[in-house]
């Protein structure tokens, strides 16, 4: 596979108003030299080494990169469906609504969409309005699909953005732990940001590398985790939008289903 070696900025339409990063793919991309070399931008612009893989605006869905979720776990409140992910205006719905009465399941509906594509290092970024409801939290990360390469593993291993009220943001990153019943560990960090994330669009994301991991909001660094620890991350991912009603207070507050229908919503994720 071509480095990933030129980096560069990349506008789209005034509408989804952002600076769009890079996927660097697996499949051979991954040293430190792939990722240090080149600078191009804008006039104006602060050097970037990423190259721009792919970006998606969300004119439509496109099923030949994205896979819709129709699972659960035991931390969410709701089942992912189908019918609960749209592609309206140019914008990802992802929406968390209570299911009609007798329904199958649990009784409310969220919303998951992953990449079929896994990929080995990479500036990920994604312009998001975050669902404002309490106990409902809105995400972006990356996983290691061991369901789908080693089934019962549990061999956790994930880069987490995590909305946690209006102003609030939890930077996680998840391992392998066997001594928990659960089988991971978590490793969170609280970060206050200057904006409330449910009223207006920002773009959140992160910088993966052999050199560590750069969580960021706005184009502005917030959180970093170091070389070590990007080497316990070194698995292949696949990236993930979603919006559910969690147990986990922590992160947004006892859930409240008197404050449901909410919504989710992506612009482009690049």
């Amino acid at each position: 596979m071509e480095p990933v070696t030129l980096g560069h900025y990349w506008r789209v339409n005034p509408r989804k108003r952002a600076l769009v990063g890079a996927l660097a793919v697996a499949c051979g991309c991954g040293s430190a030299g792939d990722l240090s070399i080149g600078s191009q931008g804008e006039a104006g612009a602060h050097p970037d080494p990423w190259r721009l893989v792919w970006l998606d605006d969300f004119d439509t869905l496109d099923a030949a990169r994205w896979e819709v979720s129709t699972h659960t776990f035991a931390e969410n409140l709701a089942d992912f469906v189908t019918d609960n992910v749209t592609p309206n205006g140019g914008m990802l719905e992802l929406r968390v609504n209570a299911k009609a009465a007798g329904s199958m399941g649990k009784p409310y509906a969220a919303a998951e969409v992953r990449t079929i594509a896994e990929f080995t290092y990479g500036k990920f970024l994604t312009s998001a309005r975050f669902a404002n409801a309490s106990g409902v939290t809105s995400t972006l990360f990356s996983f290691y699909d061991w369901f789908a390469h080693e089934p019962n593993s549990m061999n956790w291993n994930e880069i987490v953005i995590e909305s946690s009220g209006t102003s609030h943001l939890y930077y996680t990153y998840t391992i392998q732990n066997l001594a928990n019943a659960d089988g991971r560990q978590r490793f969170s960090t609280p970060v206050d940001v200057p904006f409330d994330t449910t009223t207006d669009f920002h773009v959140y994301g992160y910088e993966w590398s052999p050199d560590g991991v750069t969580f960021t909001a706005d184009g502005e660094p917030v959180q970093t985790l170091s070389a070590d620890v990007a080497k316990e991350l070194l698995l292949p991912k696949r990236f993930v939008l979603s919006a559910y009603p969690s147990t986990r207070t922590e992160l947004e507050g006892p859930f409240d289903p008197q404050a449901l229908l909410v919504v989710g919503l992506y612009v482009w994720v690049g």
